[in-house]
């Protein structure tokens, strides 16, 4: 990530929840949020989608400097999976049509979106489901 030309504005990188495709080893969904005034590492942290509720569950992992270079914690350091989601965001934080995309919501249920298929469907697993059968309802009913 490239610092910003004027000193007194952000980086590129924004505020967002960012899916994280790896190569050859599925995917991470990771959140970005503004760091608190008396955070003097960088002026973000990055947490890492960590349980099944895609709203609420994430776990602080690393920080981003104020020069724009990812940094993992001490306790994250072995894991290569963060080390690589980490290292792929900050690179290039702008092509979202490439490694990552940046999160989006269910246009059914508008429930936030993490795994790469259900990015690309525009809709997660459940609601995919519930269309189908809808419409296999619909068809079945059609005189």
């Amino acid at each position: 990530m490239e610092p910003s030309p004027d000193p007194g504005t952000d980086p590129v990188l924004g505020e967002g929840h960012y899916t994280v495709v790896l190569a050859g080893a599925g995917h991470r969904t990771l959140e970005v949020t503004r760091a608190g005034p008396d955070f003097r590492a960088g002026p973000f942290i990055v947490s890492y989608l960590c349980g099944p509720d895609n709203e609420r569950d994430y776990r602080a992992f690393a920080h981003i400097t104020a020069a724009g270079d990812g940094r993992l914690w001490h306790r994250f350091r072995e894991d290569s999976t963060l080390a690589t989601a980490l290292a792929a965001l900050v690179a290039d934080p702008t092509g979202a049509a490439g490694a990552y995309r940046r999160g989006l919501r269910c246009v059914r249920c508008r429930r936030r979106l993490t795994h790469p298929d259900s990015i690309e469907r525009g809709m997660g697993p459940s609601c995919a489901r519930l269309q189908l059968v809808a419409a296999a309802l619909a068809e079945t009913l059609r005189p």
